[in-house]
């Protein structure tokens, strides 16, 4: 079974803990950050930043100060069934280190135009990797670092390769048969993540309209815009 599938109601774990998530106090890891505490951490040693984009164009208009450009494609590849799979391990690590990403970095993932799902998408793939508790997504993407009045490069910085020694989570990604085999499991939750227009069928979304049959716990859980404020 090809574990590296990856199914849409995994990124409604990270979805579920930006909404819920504070944001970091001081130096302690937190699934989010805010501009300032990321413009006061500039500096550190081992950050890096990544600007998560599918196009380069969008990285060279303008990105946070020393960022590097995280194509989405370098950690989730597209197939001819118009789906989407982790990037094997070793091109993987391969990609990161040459972003510079060593084993005591501390990450943090800046999104563009509000667009949730790639950021998502990396920030899982950094927990598949066992870097979880080292990464964090930037409260609101490049848009509330520029209305916090932040300023902006559009160089590109040299980095030296770093060093990356994964420590695998093959738990993270399942598979169509993993969820198929669970799917009426007391002890597991399916959350689908996407839009409601996908999931209620209005819209064919990539293959197919509508949902994967849901039990009474299944949830609708549509991720909001990085940039919209958190519910009161």
């Amino acid at each position: 079974m090809n574990r590296s599938r990856l199914v849409p109601a995994l990124l409604a774990a990270v979805a579920l803990a930006v909404s819920a998530g504070a944001l970091a106090a001081g130096d302690h890891p937190s699934p989010l950050v805010d501009p300032t505490w990321l413009a006061s951490h500039l500096a550190d040693k081992d950050l890096v930043v990544l600007h998560v984009a599918s196009f380069r164009r969008d990285y060279l208009a303008g990105h946070v100060p020393g960022a590097r450009f995280l194509w989405v494609g370098a950690y989730a590849q597209n197939t001819p069934e118009m789906s989407y799979e982790v990037v094997p391990l070793d091109q993987l690590r391969h990609n990161l280190e040459a972003l510079g990403v060593s084993d005591r970095s501390r990450v943090v993932l800046c999104g563009v135009n509000g667009n949730v799902s790639p950021t998502a998408r990396a920030f899982v793939t950094f927990d598949y990797l066992g870097m979880g508790d080292r990464v964090s997504i930037l409260d609101g993407g490049l848009e509330a670092w520029k209305a916090a009045g932040q300023p902006l490069a559009t160089d590109v910085p040299k980095v030296a390769p770093g060093s990356l020694h994964p420590h695998v989570r093959p738990d993270v990604f399942v598979d169509a048969d993993w969820v198929q085999a669970h799917l009426h499991r007391p002890d597991v939750d399916l959350v689908d993540a996407r839009a409601p227009q996908y999931y209620k069928g209005a819209s064919a979304g990539q293959l197919h309209s509508g949902h994967i049959p849901e039990r009474p716990q299944s949830l609708l859980c549509h991720p909001r815009r990085l940039d919209e404020p958190h519910a009161s």
